[in-house]
């Protein structure tokens, strides 16, 4: 650039300096009218949105009045507290390009009002436009920095809450559902717990399995442990858990394991658990790589957890248990007397007493309400194990209350 034109863009650029104020709060004015973010939203004040306008002026106009370079510090102070106060990138964007038509119309104004020659209008009008540019660049990258910095803490922070409702760590059902709130989860159920095997240390083994999820209107929270991916998903309705399982069963490349639903989110760790178990039962066995508790009473029961063998009985005998007392036990008398018999029919009849034909009837409603099929080896295995399992705890429950009552009746006699 001549030495004359240089002197020329100083002058353009210094009568337009001196005009900052008065121009920057025009610039305020057409972005409120221009960008609708900024007119709807109440996070930026209209006297920080004209102050951030004049800088924005003065920085363009001062590198119009000299080569030296300039402190963007302005610009990215911009930029942080327009992350800081919620202002999305992109309207961001949309204001400084509000702001770069209100610049090249002052500039080539200015020039035209001073009688300048082309040239150096061309030679202002480039400086402007570069030191715009220079602007908006120096506050984009420091609201990214400033949003990628919340990104990070607001992952921490979910990763934290989904820790503690996973691991069963709040107390107060209303702590519960206000965390529940938090992550997008309802409140009211019915939920299942998933534990997905990592086949890479600290690699989740389905990614973006969330999204996902969302799109199929499953919500979920997902947890990355170094050894497996923990999640809680909500099947609000029963077709949704069959479209949770078919879809993981899709995704699946591990074995996973799903748990038994349940109605309050301050039983989740308990479901974890039992989707662990099912996991590592899909681990151990052969066929699907997606186990659903109830579907393998037998490869749970292995697990040796005297919890998780009383939610066997309470899977097995689930439709059972909601029958009258008396008829429960027939059957279950009936039940435990054929597998005493080696599963003869005429030979558990005699020893209940009873014609053969009533001794089919009662294990033809026991089928029906366990799900269950006395031909079948496997099923007959966990019913096996699920009346034994109710028997010996009956046993030890009435063996641990039967001091009590004792006790009880040495205290009465004592105070007669």
């Amino acid at each position: 650039m001549r030495v004359d034109e240089l002197g020329s863009v100083a002058a353009l650029g210094q009568a337009l300096l001196d005009r900052a104020e008065d121009l920057g709060e025009a610039l305020a004015a057409a972005v409120l009218a221009q960008v609708p973010f900024y007119d709807a939203s109440p996070t930026v004040a209209a006297a920080d949105l004209r102050q951030s306008s004049v800088e924005h002026l003065r920085f363009v106009f001062s590198a119009l009045t000299s080569e030296r370079e300039l402190d963007l510090a302005a610009a990215e102070e911009t930029g942080r507290q327009r992350a800081e106060a919620g202002v999305p990138l992109p309207a961001l964007l949309a204001a400084y390009r509000v702001g770069f038509r209100h610049i090249w119309e002052h500039v080539v104004a200015e020039g035209r009002g001073s009688g300048v020659d082309t040239e150096t209008l061309l030679a202002a009008t480039e400086h402007a436009v570069a030191a715009h540019d220079a602007f908006a660049h120096a506050a984009s990258a420091a609201h990214a920095e400033v949003v990628a910095g919340q990104l990070v803490r607001h992952q921490e922070r979910r990763a934290a809450m989904v820790d503690a409702l996973l691991g069963g760590r709040i107390a107060e059902r209303s702590a519960v559902w206000e965390l529940a709130g938090m992550l997008g989860l309802g409140v009211a159920g019915p939920y299942v717990a998933v534990a997905v095997a990592v086949p890479t240390l600290g690699q989740p083994a389905l990614e973006r399995l969330e999204e996902d999820l969302r799109a199929r209107d499953l919500p979920s929270v997902w947890l990355l442990r170094p050894d497996r991916q923990l999640g809680v998903v909500e099947v609000r309705r029963p077709e949704q858990l069959s479209a949770l399982v078919t879809r993981l069963r899709q995704l699946a490349t591990t074995p996973t394991g799903i748990s038994s639903s349940f109605e309050d989110l301050a039983d989740a760790r308990d479901a974890v658990r039992l989707a662990e178990s099912a996991m590592e039962s899909a681990r151990t066995g052969a066929g699907q790589l997606v186990r659903v508790f109830e579907d393998s009473p037998l490869a749970l029961a292995a697990t040796g957890s005297p919890e998780l063998l009383q939610r066997v009985v309470r899977t097995v005998f689930a439709r059972l248990d909601e029958q009258r007392p008396g008829d429960r036990e027939l059957m279950l008398d009936t039940l435990a007397a054929w597998l005493d018999a080696g599963g003869s029919t005429s030979h558990a009849a005699e020893a209940l007493f009873l014609h053969p034909n009533t001794v089919r009837q009662r294990l033809k409603r026991l089928e029906e309400l366990t799900g269950r099929s006395m031909t079948d080896p496997r099923q007959v295995a966990e019913l096996c194990l699920a009346l034994e399992v109710r028997r010996r705890w009956s046993a030890e429950r009435t063996a641990t209350d039967q001091p009590m009552r004792n006790n009880a009746v040495g205290d009465r006699d004592g105070q007669g």
